[in-house]
């Protein structure tokens, strides 16, 4: 038994006074709404300044021990809630003065049996790896705490707008399976219990979900020797290394410092000409905590000769980096002599200006290891793994060393990042996010540094005897096939997708799509709320027709790829006599661009959710103002 109260305040209008109710029921203008009690409560009704004569009627004896009418003073004048009542009776009650009056409904509700949420699944199921050809998945329900009720329970995972049910604890098979090949497909499980057995019949979110993620062993492709063009070779005769059609390296032809602003874009010019998104990549640092956030910085060039950074929520001071792949080395004066290394189709990938960026290392996600750390599962998209690099490795001096990703199967793949420094300022972590699902073993990291960094790896561990070397005319190693190449082959623009919302804003430097399905605002519907609406998705697209990789030793570089979406989340309130099925606090989604490669000439770009989105503020289910659509560009390169 509870006590509960209701004051009334009169409000002078004139010659009379007007009823304003303070307290419980105060917005229980309808019977739909109306305010709930318990058998055997009390209700205290008062006014606060005796200004007129009030009165409070409609206490019905189906609801009241006492139905009398009160007259009220500015003290508590009771009514209690029969204890033998009929559940879900409701009753309307009036309060009157000189002004008017004002009806509020109170209510004893129905008790239902509520279904079994304390449920978990089997440890594999909650991230499920299935072959391209299945066409279904199946988990297994299991009880984890309380299994009140769970015999009367059923759960059920709607999909493809269909609905796979089964009663109580145990296996459950979806006939559903995700459209592409390495991008995880998030699954809800809800539960209701059926009128028949004391229940609402009101399917509600158990909190639960799983991913399926469709994979297959990615495949090895040897590179093409074409008619033109330069191959490497090993010690053995195979060629680890072709600049065929289309390959290329990556060379540094500028770096600054920069200030970004909280106001406005910021324009840096370099003084080169002939800079274009086709022909460069862009990657920014933060300069005093050596973090990578160009995940979080949107750039472009503009003019052919300005690196555009857009505004930032908070102002840094940075190095900003550009990359080209394509075309004469921009920058400087050619020399009338030299050597020159063209790809297949006559472009130009070495010559005696490029600084060229290699492989410093190759590391293996092993997380026995004790410089590489599971953070476990914070996201519902993704898991994070810390390496830590060796101090003193990767010079802060030199150029910022770019970390790239690559996985045994058909994965998707998202782009790592370096961050933080050892106390000799050397760069110290890579942060990889791996989607949920899979096994950490099958990933593996490349670092990528210029000459002016650290010296690449060789392939043999040492330098060798014998090779091609490029050298400028001060001497200084340029380029040499002794080292471990990461050898260019696809630079796919990120900014392409169709739908999502179009954004040329304050975090944005050009007009562009954010890749991501705004999630339906909060919604009521008492017999099929739309959980999955009010996620956010990302679009997936294919992109066909590249030039030839190698799926099994092709890495996903992490410094060239900006976009970062977050649709806030939601309220969900499910209609009934209970009122526990309200959800806060549901849905949005947090997403950055992410890939497959799914076969040697195409790819599958998606803005991949990493995570829900949080509490929403005063806006639910709205788009983050920092938002910013993907930018930059996914480039792929072959290491072996």
């Amino acid at each position: 038994m509870a006590t509960h109260q209701v004051s009334i305040i009169l409000v002078q209008g004139g010659p009379v006074w007007f009823p304003t109710w303070v307290g419980v029921g105060g917005s229980a203008t309808t019977s739909g709404t109306a305010y709930e009690l318990a058998a055997g409560d009390v209700v205290n009704f008062k006014v606060l300044t005796n200004n007129a004569t009030t009165t409070m009627s409609g206490f019905n004896s189906n609801f009241w021990t006492n139905t009398s009418n009160l007259t009220l003073t500015t003290s508590n004048q009771s009514k209690t809630v029969k204890s033998n009542i009929t559940l879900g009776t409701v009753d309307n009650i009036t309060v009157a003065t000189t002004g008017g009056n004002l009806t509020r409904y109170f209510t004893v509700p129905i008790s239902y049996e509520e279904p079994d949420n304390t449920i978990d699944l089997t440890g594999s199921d909650h991230t499920i790896e299935i072959l391209p050809t299945d066409t279904s998945h199946t988990i297994t329900i299991i009880n984890s705490g309380s299994s009140t009720n769970a015999s009367i329970t059923q759960y059920k995972v709607t999909a493809g707008g269909t609905d796979y049910t089964r009663t109580g604890h145990g296996a459950l098979t979806v006939s559903d399976v995700p459209s592409d090949i390495g991008i995880p497909e998030t699954y809800s499980i809800q539960s209701l219990v059926t009128t028949a057995n004391g229940g609402e019949n009101i399917w509600v979110p158990t909190g639960l979900t799983y991913s399926v993620t469709k994979t297959i062993a990615a495949t090895t492709n040897n590179p093409t020797i074409d008619a033109y063009g330069l191959a490497i070779y090993d010690d053995s005769g195979t060629a680890v290394t072709s600049f065929t059609a289309g390959h290329t390296v990556l060379r540094k032809i500028y770096e600054s410092s920069v200030t970004t602003s909280t106001s406005s874009h910021v324009d840096l010019n370099t003084s080169l000409t002939g800079l274009t998104n086709s022909n460069c990549v862009i990657n920014i640092k933060d300069s005093t905590t050596g973090v990578d956030i160009s995940k979080n910085v949107a750039m472009t060039i503009v003019s052919g000769t300005t690196v555009r950074i857009a505004r930032t929520s908070s102002a840094f001071t940075g190095k900003v980096t550009v990359l080209q792949h394509t075309g004469s080395t921009i920058g400087g004066t050619q020399s009338s002599y030299g050597l020159e290394i063209l790809n297949g189709d006559s472009g130009l990938v070495i010559d005696s200006l490029s600084e060229v960026y290699g492989v410093r290392e190759i590391i293996n996600l092993d997380t026995s290891q004790s410089n590489i750390t599971d953070e476990g599962n914070p996201s519902e998209g993704g898991r994070y793994i810390t390496v830590e690099l060796t101090s003193g490795r990767y010079p802060a001096s030199g150029s910022v060393p770019i970390a790239a990703i690559k996985c045994d199967n058909q994965a998707l793949l998202l782009p790592p990042r370096v961050h933080s420094t050892h106390s000799d300022g050397s760069y110290r972590y890579v942060q990889c996010l791996l989607p949920a699902g899979g096994d950490i073993s099958d990933y593996t990291i490349a670092m990528l540094v210029s000459s002016s960094n650290a010296t690449p790896v060789s392939y043999g561990g040492s330098s060798s005897s014998y090779g091609l070397e490029v050298r400028d005319s001060s001497n200084n190693l340029k380029w040499s096939s002794d080292w471990r190449q990461a050898v260019i082959n696809n630079v796919v623009p990120a900014n392409q997708f169709t739908t999502g919302t179009n954004q040329n804003g304050n975090y944005d430097v050009t007009t562009g799509y954010d890749g991501v399905t705004a999630p339906v605002a909060g919604t009521t519907n008492p017999t099929n709320p739309p959980i999955g609406r009010m996620i956010s998705t990302g679009q997936i697209k294919g992109i066909t027709g590249l030039h030839e990789m190698d799926p099994a030793n092709t890495y996903l570089l992490g410094n060239c790829l900006s976009g970062w979406v977050k649709y806030r989340s939601n309220d969900m309130l499910l209609e009934g006599e209970n009122a526990s099925y309200g959800i806060n606090d549901f849905g949005g989604g947090v997403h950055i661009p992410g890939c497959t490669i799914t076969s040697s000439s195409s790819i599958s770009i998606t803005m991949h959710m990493i995570a829900f989105a949080g509490p929403y503020g005063t806006n639910p289910g709205s788009r983050e103002a920092t938002s910013h659509h993907p930018d930059g560009h996914f480039v792929f390169a072959r290491i072996t």
